[in-house]
């Protein structure tokens, strides 16, 4: 007698689920950490959370990141690498490759951005006390001050500045956008767009 399809469906050997891919998995843990981390700061964060909103298992957290600085270390590197990007392509649009304009547009990013700037200030602080994640941290920043230079090199002082002009507007660039978000979280009222792009003006220009 003929097994009918339902049958067949029975007998026949479950497919072995796909897993997902590592990059995959890794992009999946860095959004969720992210957004885990804006949301709450660096300690309230717990990787059973993270792997929670990225539906992992913390196991496969833990096979991409040796923990949760690990982790926040490589959220900040690609948060500064996207925002370079994008920072760049916008100053390569019509209009954005003038100091006012990117002044500007930095700006309101740093504006959105108080919660990280706040989550970052907190694992600043951790980090100050323990040399190996400090090492590391001043690494990953070293490497985001280079992306800022490239993005400022045409733009401050209309492209002429020196080497050691560019390193110095870099880091002064971090400190304005850290120390002002910051503020902001305390005084949302006095620190606006407007008074991070007329400072950020003043950085630029010659």
């Amino acid at each position: 007698m003929p097994q009918t399809v339902a049958a067949k469906l029975r007998s026949a050997p479950a497919k072995p689920l796909k897993r997902p891919a590592r990059a995959q998995t890794r992009e999946a843990v860095l959004k969720a950490a992210e957004k885990q981390f804006r949301a709450k700061g660096f300690h309230a964060v717990s990787l059973d959370g993270i792997a929670k909103a990225a539906r992992l298992t913390k196991g496969a957290v833990y096979s991409n990141f040796q923990g949760k600085d690990d982790l926040l270390l490589a959220v900040l590197e690609t948060h500064v690498r996207l925002s370079v990007e994008r920072f760049s392509a916008a100053r390569a649009g019509k209009g954005g490759a003038t100091i006012e304009a990117l002044a500007t547009s930095l700006a309101k990013a740093a504006v959105e951005d108080a919660p990280w700037s706040a989550c970052l200030a907190e694992f600043a602080l951790h980090a100050s006390r323990r040399p190996r994640i400090a090492k590391a941290l001043a690494a990953v920043r070293e490497k985001g001050r280079r992306q800022v230079i490239e993005m400022l090199r045409p733009i401050v002082d209309d492209g002429a500045a020196s080497p050691e002009r560019l390193e110095r507007a870099a880091l002064l660039f971090f400190a304005l956008a850290n120390g002002l978000t910051i503020e902001r979280l305390s005084d949302p009222e006095q620190v606006t767009v407007e008074l991070y792009r007329d400072a950020l003006t003043r950085l630029l220009r010659p």
